[in-house]
C-alpha cells in the first residue's frame, strides 16, 4: 500500500512523504511483520504544480490568443483577460490600466475594466478610478516602467503607495 502523507523533519519543517507498506509473509511468525518505506516526494509535488500552473497559463495565452483573432472587441478582450490573470494568480481583484497616448504616453489611467470577486473593495475601486499615475508610480506605473510582471506581498511597506489606507482597512495586503 502506498499513502501520501506529511513527515516533519528535525528542524519542524513539514513536507510530502510517501510511505510505503509492504506485509512480509513468514510461516513462522504468529504476528504479520511489515516493512514501511517513506520517500520524500517534496520535488515531484513541486514539478507538479509547476506543470499545472505552466498548463493553466498556456490555456489562458491560448484563449486570449483566440478571443484576440475572433473579437474585434477591445475591451471585451481586456475584460476576459484580467479574469484569466485574476483566476490563474488566484487574485480576487484585478483592474486595467492603459497609457493614454497620443496625449500623454508617460500617463497611466484606470480603464474602468475590473475582475471583483467582492464589491466590498467599492472604495478601492473609486479611489483607483479617479486615479492617474506616471510611469513608475505605484504598482501599476512600475509595472509599465519595468514591462513585467511584479509581486508585492506587503503593499504597506511600499514608498508612496496612495492606496495604503483604502486597501489596509479591507485587509488587502498584496498585490
Amino acid at each position: 500500500t502506498r499513502i501520501e502523507i506529511s513527515a516533519v523533519n528535525k528542524e519542524g519543517v513539514e513536507f510530502p512523504v510517501e510511505l510505503s507498506i509492504i506485509p512480509i509473509a513468514t510461516a513462522t511468525q504468529a504476528k504479520p511483520l511489515f516493512y514501511g518505506f517513506l520517500r520524500d516526494i517534496s520535488l515531484q509535488k513541486m514539478l507538479e504544480a509547476k506543470a499545472a500552473q505552466d498548463q493553466a497559463r498556456d490555456k489562458m495565452l491560448f484563449e486570449i490568443s483566440r478571443l484576440a483573432a475572433e473579437t474585434g472587441e477591445f475591451k471585451l478582450l481586456l475584460r476576459r483577460s484580467i479574469e484569466m490573470i485574476c483566476e490563474l494568480a488566484g487574485s480576487a481583484c484585478g483592474h486595467i490600466y492603459l497609457p493614454e497616448p497620443p496625449v500623454n504616453p508617460a500617463v497611466i489611467r484606470a480603464t474602468g475594466i475590473w475582475h471583483v470577486q467582492s464589491e466590498a473593495i467599492g472604495a478601492v475601486r473609486n479611489h483607483t478610478e479617479a486615479m492617474t499615475l506616471k510611469i513608475g508610480e505605484g504598482l501599476p506605473g512600475t509595472v509599465w516602467e519595468k514591462g513585467e510582471a511584479i509581486w508585492m506581498p506587503d503593499l504597506s511597506k511600499q514608498p508612496g503607495f496612495r492606496r495604503a489606507a483604502e486597501f489596509e482597512q479591507l485587509g488587502l495586503k498584496s498585490g
